[in-house]
C-alpha cells in the first residue's frame, strides 16, 4: 500500500508498493560496490465521467531516491534504519561512481495534471531536492515498511544559474516536507557488474551478490553482454564471453505487475 501527501494534499491510498533496487559494480570501480535506487509510482483514479475517447483517467505521482548511500554487506540491515540525509550526511557519502560521475542522493517527484482538458496542454512537472528522511522498520520477508518526508524544489529552481547563498549550503528541512509518503518498500532484485570471466557470468554474479550484500535469492537471470560497433559501424552486436550486466529478481516475478 502507498499514502502520500504532496504539498498539503492527501491523496487517496493505493494498493502500489514502493520498490527497492540493488547495483553491485565490479570490485576494481574504486568507490562503494553497493548502489540502492528508491522507486514508488501512485496512481488514483480519477474521479470524473468515463469517455470513449479517454486514453488516461487516472493521476499519478513518481517518486525516485537515486541513491541511498546503504553500503553494508547484509541487506537486511536495511530494517529499522532511518536515513537523514542532511548536509552532514551528504559529505560523508560524497564520492564518485564507477564511470566517474558525483554519486549524488537526491529525491525527484514528477506529476502530471489531472486527466481531462488541462492534461492535453501540459507537460510533466518536477521537483527535486536533497533534504529527506527516510525511515526502515522491520523486516517482512524482502519487505520493509517505510515513511518518507522530503523537501523539493521545482526543477526551474534547482537547475539554478546561480550559486546558492553559503548560510543556504547547511539548512536542512526547513517547514512541514513537501511530501509525505507511508509504503511498503519491497526489494525486488538489481543488477550485477561482472568483469570478464569467461562464457558463464552467473556464478560469479551470484557470488559476488552473496559477498557484497548477503542476498542469495537470484530468479530468472538475464545476461547482458557488453557491446561494440561491427566492422561496417553499421549495427551493435552483443560480445558474449566479454563483460556483462546480471539482471535478477528476489522472487519470481508476477507476470504484468512487478512488486
Amino acid at each position: 500500500m502507498s499514502w502520500i501527501q504532496w504539498q498539503g494534499e492527501t491523496w487517496q491510498p493505493t494498493a502500489h508498493d514502493a520498490q527497492l533496487y540493488l547495483h553491485v559494480s565490479k570490485p576494481d570501480t574504486g568507490c562503494p560496490r553497493l548502489s540502492w535506487y528508491f522507486d514508488l509510482m501512485h496512481m488514483e483514479k480519477a474521479d470524473v465521467p468515463a469517455k470513449p475517447d479517454d486514453e488516461d483517467r487516472e493521476r499519478w505521482i513518481g517518486v525516485e531516491i537515486t541513491s541511498l548511500h546503504f553500503t553494508e554487506t547484509d541487506w537486511r540491515r536495511l530494517a529499522g534504519r532511518e536515513i537523514r540525509a542532511d548536509p552532514a550526511w551528504h559529505e560523508a557519502h560524497d564520492h564518485l561512481s564507477e564511470y566517474g560521475h558525483l554519486a549524488l542522493s537526491h529525491v525527484t517527484v514528477a506529476t502530471a495534471p489531472p486527466p481531462g482538458e488541462a492534461r492535453r496542454h501540459a507537460s510533466l512537472t518536477q521537483w527535486r531536492g536533497h533534504d529527506f528522511i527516510l525511515r526502515f522498520g522491520e523486516r517482512d520477508g524482502f519487505a520493509f515498511p517505510c515513511e518518507l518526508d522530503a523537501w523539493v524544489i521545482p526543477d526551474a529552481d534547482y537547475y539554478r544559474t546561480e550559486p546558492e547563498p553559503a548560510a543556504a549550503l547547511t539548512r536542512f528541512a526547513e517547514g512541514p516536507p513537501d511530501l509525505r509518503v507511508i509504503t511498503r518498500a519491497v526489494f525486488i532484485g538489481g543488477s550485477v557488474a561482472v568483469p570478464r570471466v569467461g562464457d558463464d557470468p552467473l556464478p560469479w554474479a551470484r557470488r559476488a551478490l552473496m559477498e557484497e550484500a548477503g542476498c542469495d535469492a537470484v530468479h530468472e537471470p538475464t545476461i547482458d553482454w557488453a557491446c561494440r560497433f561491427d566492422r561496417e559501424h553499421n549495427k551493435v552486436e552483443q560480445m558474449p564471453g566479454w563483460a556483462s550486466t546480471v539482471r535478477f529478481w528476489t522472487r519470481p516475478p508476477r507476470r504484468g505487475s512487478e512488486g
